[in-house]
């Protein structure tokens, strides 16, 4: 017979404890891995809706710039 049955308990529930504590921080680690990538995604497409905007304000006022040399001026 076992003389010390609380202390082999403990030490089952220890480690069961233990254990399941090192697979939720290993999930805890793979959602905020997850989330990095998710908030890279982000800024990646908020960058090319910016640099799309930017093209489409240069694009303009070059066309701006021709339509105003291409129009004459009526002075007073």
């Amino acid at each position: 017979m076992n003389k010390r049955p609380f202390l082999n308990s403990f030490f089952l529930i220890s480690f069961i404890l233990f254990d399941s504590e090192s697979i939720w921080s290993q999930e805890i680690a793979n959602d905020f891995n997850n989330n990095i990538g998710k908030m890279y995604v982000v800024v990646g497409v908020i960058v090319l809706i910016f640099l799309g905007l930017v093209y489409f304000l240069v694009r303009m006022d070059r066309r701006l710039k021709k339509l105003e040399k291409d129009i004459p001026i009526i002075k007073q």
